[in-house]
């Protein structure tokens, strides 16, 4: 097995493994991290246990790798997929076991100081709890064994180097279909005239410096598009005598691009390219290509800017004469289009989405063929409209498909409506647009991935606050901290990030320019929800969507819950989570919004493997109840905006590895129940809890108080100390 794919050193570090593949697949790095994290504290770890947990390590690092080129061929091919699943799959029950592990090692520790009666119940009763353990944890070495082998069955589909390197074949091949793709020339194009005068505008301006024309928006927002309308204006092809226009992309190779440019120029000019060109290397290729744009007046076009440091390799083959040459590139990220720009007095054009008029003409002229809407389904045309958020691919993809459904059979056209990311998964027609919207999820560094798959929680049209998404990133283990700066500011770094790729789009700021409520397009969330599902992150329950897979290992649940109840289960008195409980990974259960019910009960014995709780604008809730021996694994409970909550979860003192409870914007007269100065009733309930806080928006910013700590000064009314704070802000 140690020649299992790459000639690796067999101490690979994890943050080696990551540096070095960065598009890693999320889940395993996670798991590789908390296993080296687990490995450095072997007391923790039952003995006969930790020489497997090595053993998958060292595997598990060594597929990392493999992944890493796997990630971009998965959509595309079964085989592959299915192979990424096993893997994602082994990981989650690596985490399991060793989560279970913890949980043993701590109650050894903890009747370490028991009686001698109460230590002989405690063996007796783990025994076949220990036995379980060493059995599961040499189950997945057999598991991991047998996935590790099966790598050379799909290995010949790629060509990975010994070495650890790999190519960008899968970005290659995915770069081939987004062509057809982004050029949406075959249906009248709508709204471009405008934007189109302005950057001929700019490109014809009386200015002798060189510049760049940034055009950046999210994939599929129509920017090669109007870029191409504008590079065959006649006025603009009159006044350049030397034009180019390169695709650039993901696989960017400075060499390849170089080599394109120079063999298009010499084209133009009817001129054969230099003997030997295709042998050339980077530096000599950039030579040749300033030598012969020196004495030219030129507009470049590069098309799919993915990286600044793509467009450094790039511009410094582009001499500035003082002729009134230009450059146009087109970016899906804002760094890239301001660096670009910037640095040469240039513009940068953010393309918007389409008006709701614009999309009702767009929409008509593809699925009406150019006529007016049937006043039959002119309803669930505009809801099915509105999903594509005004993306002129999307508008133009689903014409398409809706042109060809029987225009006197509503029942066709609801099914759409309704089952929009379903069909984004399996009808061939929508294959180019999604391929689109994956480029720019699989660019996403592996940090980053997770954060933007747990958007899928939030219910359609949804406004993202800010401070709360922060919060459940760091909550949930997304964020590393770096050094010298605070989680906090780590997980902002990360939401800008997303802002800056255009898939997350800001609605309101505060007053000192931060975000305060952004949103997600709809089709980014279809994909997101697909693409949860399918590697068994989140799992989103509503009205709409009642069904979970058996594996479910985060489920949110949001909407009204009574109406869930009409659907789903016979009686309304019966409690909902009697049919959650049982769900054998659930480790995150959240209720987002709207319950309708006064108590949520958690059966003795229950969610065995449940480790996170959270408890969310739950306006009617009055009771929690946890039956001995449920939710033993629990580590997290949050519980915010449940204004009528009467106590703390009956139950909670026997949570034994709860160490995090935090209340939100809880009412002043539920606190002071909890708080041991003031005599608090239930106080005793949590003192067995390490970290207890309850936090408020006071003066612009999070006050987060601590009952663990005696303060004898007042805080905004409530006693506590401050341990810590979000940063300043309006509000939520």
């Amino acid at each position: 097995m140690g020649q299992f794919l790459f000639s690796l050193q067999k101490q690979m570090s994890i943050d080696t493994c990551q540096d070095q593949v960065e598009m890693a697949d999320y889940v395993v790095v996670f798991v590789l991290d908390k296993i080296t994290n687990l490995l450095a504290e072997e007391a923790i770890l039952l003995q006969g246990v930790k020489h497997d947990i090595q053993y998958i390590k060292d595997e598990l690092e060594r597929m990392i790798a493999f992944l890493g080129v796997a990630d971009a061929f998965e959509d595309g091919d079964a085989e592959v997929k299915v192979w990424v699943r096993q893997v994602r799959d082994v990981a989650h029950d690596i985490e399991d076991v060793l989560d279970e592990s913890i949980v043993l090692s701590y109650d050894h520790h903890f009747h370490g100081s028991c009686c001698f009666i109460a230590k002989l119940v405690f063996s007796i009763r783990n025994i076949k709890s220990r036995h379980k353990l060493v059995f599961e944890t040499q189950s997945i070495r057999s598991r991991v064994c047998n996935i590790a082998e099966g790598h050379q069955r799909y290995r010949y589909k790629f060509y990975v180097p010994e070495q650890g390197s790999s190519n960008n074949h899968a970005c290659d091949t995915a770069n081939d279909r987004r062509g057809d793709a982004l050029l949406l020339e075959e249906a009248e194009l709508v709204g471009i005239e405008n934007p189109r005068q302005q950057l001929i505008g700019w490109l014809m301006e009386d200015d002798p410096r060189l510049k760049v024309v940034s055009v950046v928006g999210m994939g599929g927002s129509g920017k090669t598009t109007l870029v191409k309308k504008v590079y065959e204006d006649a006025a603009v092809k009159k006044n350049f005598n030397s034009l180019a226009w390169i695709t650039v992309s993901q696989s960017f190779k400075v060499e390849e691009v170089l080599k394109d440019m120079i063999q298009q120029l010499y084209d133009e000019v009817k001129q054969p390219a230099p003997e030997g060109l295709s042998t050339m290397n980077s530096n000599r290729l950039k030579a040749i290509a300033k030598v012969f744009l020196q004495s030219r007046m030129y507009l470049l076009v590069f098309d799919d800017i993915w990286t600044i440091q793509a467009w450094d390799a790039i511009r410094y083959a582009l001499p500035d004469v003082n002729n009134g040459s230009r450059v146009i590139l087109t970016t899906r990220l804002f760094n890239v289009a301001s660096f670009s720009s910037i640095e040469t007095n240039g513009y940068v054009y953010e393309l918007k989405a389409l008006s709701a008029e614009e999309s009702w003409i767009l929409f008509c002229q593809k699925a009406f063929h150019g006529n007016s809407c049937p006043s039959n389904l002119e309803n669930i045309s505009r809801n099915i409209l509105k999903k594509c958020g005004g993306l002129p691919l999307a508008i133009v993809a689903v014409g398409g498909v809706l042109a060809t459904k029987n225009r006197t059979n509503i029942r066709e056209w609801g099914m759409l409506n309704h089952s929009l990311g379903p069909e984004l998964d399996s009808n061939d027609k929508f294959d180019s647009m999604r391929i689109i919207l994956l480029l720019s999820f699989n660019d996403l560094p592996y940090y980053l991935k997770p954060c933007f798959l747990y958007l899928s929680i939030y219910p359609e049209d949804h406004l993202i606050e800010r401070n709360t998404l922060i919060y459940r990133w760091i909550t949930e283990g997304f964020v590393k901290r770096k050094e010298g700066r605070t989680v906090e500011d780590v997980a902002e770094s990360y939401l800008n990030e997303l802002i800056n790729r255009s898939l997350m789009h800001p609605v309101e700021y505060n007053d000192d320019g931060s975000l305060k409520l952004g949103r997600i397009h709809d089709l980014y969330r279809e994909l997101i929800l697909s693409k949860s599902r399918d590697d068994n992150f989140t799992t989103t329950t509503d009205e709409q969507n009642i069904l979970w897979p058996e594996k479910t290992r985060r489920l949110s649940i949001h909407g009204t819950l009574g109406n869930l109840q009409v659907k789903r289960w016979t009686r309304l008195t019966e409690d909902p989570l009697k049919y959650l409980q049982d769900l054998p990974n659930l480790v995150h259960l959240e209720f987002l919004v709207g319950y309708t019910g006064e108590e949520l009960y958690f059966e003795q014995g229950k969610f065995q493997r449940l480790k996170l709780l959270n408890l969310d604008k739950l306006e009617g809730l009055r009771r929690v109840t946890i039956g001995e021996g449920a939710i033993p694994h629990l580590e997290k409970l949050v519980i915010q905006r449940c204004a009528l909550l009467e106590s703390v979860p009956t139950g909670i003192k026997c949570l034994l590895n709860l160490t995090v409870l935090e209340f939100f914007d809880m009412p002043d007269e539920f606190i002071m129940t909890l708080h041991p100065d003031k005599l608090g009733a239930d106080s005793w309930k949590v003192s067995h809890i390490p970290e207890v806080y309850y936090t408020y928006w006071r003066d612009g910013c999070w006050m987060v108080h601590s009952l663990k700590e005696k303060c004898n000064s007042q805080i905004s009314g409530h006693y506590g100390a401050v341990t810590r704070t979000y940063g300043r802000r309006n509000s939520l």
